[in-house]
């Protein structure tokens, strides 16, 4: 049998606060692609902080009509210049999808987080 012995973890303080960053102008839908049924949800994030975000994604949590969470996804932001970076005031392309996600239509809200490391 094997054995596995993990240290104590070591942490590092700082005084940074997370960025600012806005999602805005989300859509969720269905979409048929190829005959395949997928949960698509797009947007913008905009980086409202007065530093550069760097690999900036986001966390899509799909829920049902009780509330309860269905899945959830992690996606980089992309941006027009191909980058996973966002300086101040620039925004980026969320394009959330969840491949073959029918489940008979359960989706019927979202929330869409956003991350990222501090450059």
């Amino acid at each position: 049998s094997t054995i596995y012995e993990f240290g104590l973890p070591k942490y590092r303080v700082t005084n940074l606060r997370p960025l600012k960053l806005t999602p805005y102008n989300l859509n969720g839908f269905y979409e048929d692609i190829g005959g395949h049924i997928h949960y698509h949800v797009t947007g913008l994030v905009r980086n409202d902080s007065n530093n550069t975000a760097e690999f900036v994604n986001t966390a899509t949590t799909l829920y049902d009509a009780s509330g309860m969470v269905l899945t959830c996804g992690n996606h980089y932001v992309s941006h027009e210049d191909g980058d996973y970076s966002m300086d101040p005031g620039e925004s980026g392309f969320i394009d959330d999808i969840f491949v073959e996600y029918d489940h008979n239509n359960a989706v019927t809200s979202y929330r869409v987080q956003v991350d990222s490391l501090i450059k």
